[in-house]
């Protein structure tokens, strides 16, 4: 009892921290930069998972791995993420680093048929700060904020056959504001118009999922698997400010940083609303996996899924989002996972790549993102608990079409603790 309460006191101690940061203009618009989905494990395989199944990991991709789960353990996944980013443009660059919590997922067997899960992940994050200028205006835009997915599943076993479902719950807020003045030269009365929007954003979906096994031989078998979740309901309740301030003397700014200085008094109230509920939706996601398997040495996993974005339109903005697609592919190779003798030939080694079309379609054109990742999972000695990192390469948008080009790097570490969910009484 005392390791459940462990594991509870975590995970709400990390619920509260589970939003992650980001520095990315791109981040500007939807619903924010969307997280690369699961755990470390399908992140070193180049984001697989749809028709993965690998022995006592845990994949909330698809609900109906759970069932891979032993019927006695209990699985805890606590992970942490950095990032750095290199921004370029055909008028300069930049380098941002962050670094966060990740995730924390625990899974358990109900009967030797039935597996549950739960975990908190990130879904999406926002944030950028963002000066222009021309000859008349300074603008400025800011957002902040993010969203996380808290999810219960359960994946049952019926013979070859695995189905699950995930309940996700999507919750978070998202801040952005706009301001610009007038500048006619450096120092002249200021007019700035300031808009602040707050939203706070709740959502419940179904996500299913289902894997069927077929072995081919003693050595190699493979694993068909398809997800579906949902068209949902997504509440948002807005707040929106539009003020005007005038300055009661000359006011100075700085031609850099777009500063103000000097006394400034805020006279007009042009719009205001509190908390106003709308109702928006969240698209449907669907997906199809493949995997290969020989001999739990060499696994081999693609996946694609997509989801319509393009149905997407949020509350007083005019965002223009489009259908994404997801193409992923992975590779694990551990020598032999039950070596006494060489703990190295128990290592596990993954590798893949991804291609994505994002949400984004900025002055006209779908924003692209594609990369490589590599990963390794080093266990512990005597005991199926092991250390996950994974690492990512990848570039997203262009320079052309007065874009911006985001090249990243993410590393992703986790660990993964085995134990036994009951432990039998003994008596002398």
């Amino acid at each position: 009892m005392h390791k459940i309460a462990f594991f509870l006191f975590s995970f709400l101690s990390v619920a509260a921290f589970s939003q992650t940061n980001t520095y990315s203009p791109y981040s500007r618009y939807g619903l924010g930069d969307l997280s690369s989905q699961g755990l470390v494990s399908n992140k070193g395989m180049g984001g697989t998972g749809i028709g993965l199944r690998l022995p006592n990991s845990l994949n909330y991709l698809n609900p109906a791995s759970y069932t891979t789960q032993d019927s006695l353990s209990f699985l805890f996944d606590f992970g942490l993420f950095s990032q750095v980013t290199d921004y370029k443009s055909k008028s300069g660059s930049g380098t941002d680093v962050n670094a966060s919590l990740g995730h924390i997922v625990f899974g358990f067997p109900v009967t030797r048929w039935w597996n549950s899960a739960i975990g908190i992940v990130p879904y999406s994050r926002m944030g950028y700060d963002l000066v222009n200028y021309n000859s008349l205006f300074v603008y400025n835009y800011k957002g902040s904020g993010g969203l996380n997915k808290f999810f219960v599943g359960n994946g049952f076993r019926i013979k070859n056959l695995s189905v699950g479902v995930n309940l996700n719950v999507l919750f978070g807020s998202l801040e952005q504001s706009h301001s610009y003045m007038n500048e006619d030269e450096t120092r002249v009365p200021v007019f700035p118009t300031e808009r602040f929007q707050q939203q706070s954003v709740r959502s419940t979906s179904l996500a299913f999922g289902f894997q069927y096994n077929i072995k081919l031989s003693d050595d190699f078998s493979v694993v068909l698997g398809g997800i579906l979740e949902n068209k949902s309901r997504l509440i948002t309740r807005n707040s929106l400010l539009i003020t005007n301030t005038y300055s009661s003397v000359d006011t100075f700014i700085n031609p850099f940083t777009g500063s103000i200085y000097g006394e400034r008094t805020s006279i007009d109230t042009i719009d205001f609303y509190n908390e106003r509920k709308v109702e928006e939706h969240l698209p449907l996601l669907y997906g199809a996996g493949i995997s290969l398997n020989y001999k739990n040495k060499l696994i081999f996993a693609a996946d694609y899924s997509t989801q319509k974005w393009s149905d997407y339109h949020s509350f007083n903005r005019f965002d223009t989002l489009v259908d994404t697609r997801y193409l992923n592919f992975g590779l694990q190779y551990t020598p032999d996972e039950k070596a006494i003798r060489s703990y190295w030939k128990r290592v596990g080694i993954r590798a893949g790549f991804y291609m994505n079309d994002t949400y984004l379609k900025v002055n006209g054109q779908q924003i692209q993102d594609y990369g490589v990742t590599f990963g390794l999972k080093f266990p512990f000695r005597r005991t199926r608990s092991s250390i996950q990192l994974s690492y990512q390469y990848g570039k997203r948008g262009t320079t052309d079409y007065n874009l911006l080009q985001e090249n990243y790097h993410i590393v992703n570490l986790s660990i993964s603790l085995y134990d036994y969910w009951f432990n039998k009484i003994k008596f002398d």
